[in-house]
This record gives C-alpha cells, sequence and structure tokens, in this order.
C-alpha cells in the first residue's frame, strides 16, 4: 500500500489524531469519538473498507479518505476500548479484489500492533514512574539534609543564650552560620535539578579536620574530638552530612547524660566512630528497623537519615557498623577507604 498512518485516541483532548505517519502525507484530521467512521469501526469492529458503499461515511471523512487515498482503515481494540486505527494508503495493485481471509489477515496484524503499542506505553509508564520515584528519594533527602541544617542553627541560638557575650563563641558562630547558609543554598541549588545523577568526588581528605569542621558546626554543644589525622577517599560534602548527622542523632539521644566523643583513627582502614551515652537501641530495632528508610523513634523524625548515612557510605566503597546496648549508649563506626596513591575521582550517585 501507499503509505500508513497510525490514529490513537487522546483521552485529554477527547479525539483521534494521527501520532506515526509512513510515507503519506502530513494528515492534521481530528476524529471526535461521534465521528461516522470511529462509531462503524466501535459497532462492525471490522475493517472499513474505501471501496464499499458507504455514503455517511464519506461525507463525513471526505478530507481524510479521499485526500489521503485511504484504502482501508482497521480498528485497534484493547478489550472493548477503541484505542485508535491503522489507516492504509492506495494499493499497490489498483482494483484489487480482497477477500475474507485477506480482512481477517490484517485484523490479526491489527492484534499484534495493538499489544506492541501496549508494551511501548507501559515501558514508557514504567520509565516515568521509576523517574518519578527518584525525584521523590532526592527531594526526601534534600528534605533530610536541610532538617538537620535547621537543627544546627536551632543549638546555636540555644547555646548562645548562655554564651553570646563570649567573642570566641561570637566569632565560631558567625562561622558556623555562614557555613551553614552555603549549605542551604546549596541544597536549594539541588532542588532545581531533582532527578539528575550527580557525582561523588573522592579525593584524598583529612578526616580528623573534617570531623573537627563538622563539630564547630554545632558548636557550644558537648562533642570532644580526638584522634589522629588519617587520609581517606571522601567527598567532603557528601561524608560531612553523615558526620553531621551522627552527630545530631548523638547529641539529641544524650539528652543531658553525657556527651558525644567523635574519634578518628587506623585498623586496617581508616575510620570515624561517634560515641553516645544515651538511651540505646535493641538488638530487634538495629536488626530490623534502624536502616530502613521511613522508619523512625522520634516523634519529628523522617526516619531517612541513618538510610541516606549507610547510601553514601556505601557510594564510598565503605561501610558503617553500630553497637548499642539499651540505657548505656551507641557507638557508629563509618569505615572506609584509604586513598592509593594518586588516588581519587568521581563516581556517579544514583537518586
Amino acid at each position: 500500500v501507499g503509505g500508513a498512518a497510525l490514529f490513537q485516541y487522546q483521552a485529554g483532548g477527547s479525539f483521534y489524531c494521527a501520532t506515526s505517519i509512513r510515507d503519506m502525507e502530513q494528515l492534521q484530521e481530528t476524529l471526535p469519538p461521534e465521528n461516522s467512521l470511529v462509531c462503524y469501526l466501535k459497532q462492525r469492529r471490522w475493517v472499513f473498507c474505501s471501496g464499499d458503499d458507504n455514503p455517511e461515511i464519506f461525507a463525513g471523512n471526505r478530507e481524510l479518505l479521499v485526500r489521503h487515498r485511504i484504502s482501508f482503515v482497521i480498528p485497534l481494540f484493547e478489550s472493548e476500548l477503541l484505542t485508535g486505527f491503522i489507516a492504509l494508503g492506495a494499493p499497490a495493485v489498483p482494483n484489487e479484489q480482497y477477500r475474507y481471509e485477506d480482512y481477517d489477515l490484517m485484523k490479526t496484524i491489527a492484534s499484534q500492533a495493538t499489544i506492541a503499542i501496549q508494551h511501548q506505553r507501559l515501558s514508557e509508564e514504567l520509565t516515568q514512574a521509576r523517574s518519578l520515584e527518584a525525584v521523590g528519594n532526592l527531594a526526601t533527602f534534600v528534605v533530610h539534609d536541610l532538617k538537620n541544617l535547621a537543627a544546627t542553627v536551632s543549638l546555636i541560638v540555644e547555646n548562645a543564650g548562655q554564651h553570646i557575650d563570649n567573642p570566641e563563641f561570637q566569632q565560631d558562630m558567625l562561622g558556623s552560620l555562614s557555613n551553614t547558609a552555603d549549605k542551604m543554598l546549596g541544597l536549594i541549588g539541588r532542588l532545581k535539578n531533582l532527578g539528575e545523577s550527580e557525582l561523588f568526588h573522592l579525593v584524598a581528605y583529612d578526616l580528623l579536620s573534617l570531623v573537627e569542621k563538622s563539630a564547630r558546626m554545632v558548636q557550644g554543644s558537648a562533642i570532644t574530638v580526638r584522634g589522629t589525622q588519617e587520609l581517606a577517599l571522601a567527598d567532603e560534602r557528601e561524608l560531612q552530612k553523615v558526620i553531621l548527622n551522627l552527630f545530631l542523632n548523638g547529641i539529641e539521644a544524650s539528652q543531658g547524660r553525657g556527651g558525644v566523643l567523635a574519634e578518628v583513627g587506623f585498623a586496617g582502614a581508616p575510620f570515624i566512630r561517634v560515641t553516645d551515652r544515651g538511651c540505646g537501641m535493641s538488638p530487634r530495632f538495629i536488626r530490623k528497623d534502624l536502616f530502613i528508610p521511613f522508619r523512625s523513634t522520634k516523634q519529628q523524625g523522617l526516619g531517612i537519615g541513618l538510610y541516606q548515612c549507610r547510601q553514601i557510605v556505601e557510594a564510598h566503597g565503605g561501610r558503617i557498623e553500630v553497637a548499642s546496648v539499651e540505657g548505656e549508649g551507641t557507638v557508629f563506626t563509618v569505615w572506609l577507604q584509604a586513598p592509593a596513591e594518586g588516588g581519587g575521582g568521581c563516581i556517579t550517585q544514583t537518586a
């Protein structure tokens, strides 16, 4: 035949229009559900042949049938719903006679075409759903990061009541607020690009200086930092999120029962260890709920923090361990990779 066009139903506009054209002029025609040709296809569930005597159909579709020399229109059904149709151009052999078997073959091909279209649509819907899921996951992480940064500001304000007259506290406070503001602006920038993959830029970084820098962000709180200078492959921005989250969790869990201890060392691999003297956790909770997203024992918690921490640490090629005793406290240990000579690079972070 001289070309073909696929018409599909557009639910948003309640009409049928050409969505794919092969070897035919551009078809601008749109057919509403009450169109005589559409009604014929719905009622007869059979192939329309322009050589048949159908004056009513020609009267309402002359532009489509005559101008484009349509020879056959084959309906596409999904169950009882006419989802579209295929319009075939002029036959390759004029005046050729068609038998019932030819029409039946057209319908069989149409059924196969319907299945292929269904698969394509479902594949597109699945891709879209995965994209939306990725966007939702990243948005949740961004919100949690903002929550942690807001918590650091809240701690600064809380401690300012006791130390605001101290010039050293004032200087540290300005530095912490400036650092926090920069991070918030960075997160807002990420919101503009939700769903895009990000890169972890892994470089040899001094863990002790990063832990000390993170502790200053919650200055005024009882965080003790000790240890040795150890280099590890790290993305400063991402790893600081992990440290800050562990600090805030430890401060909240302790609630006057003692400070938070942060240690940096090397035992076969560089590590960061954060210890609190809080209420601790049961083995069952650690095993079943601790790293599961949207599970939280905190009234205002998002249940995403430690899940995000583990994702970040594993993206660094490391691991995170936890030991806890109810009523005594919790120890988190973050193990990282030591840089090889000339080590570094970047890896893709997927949402």
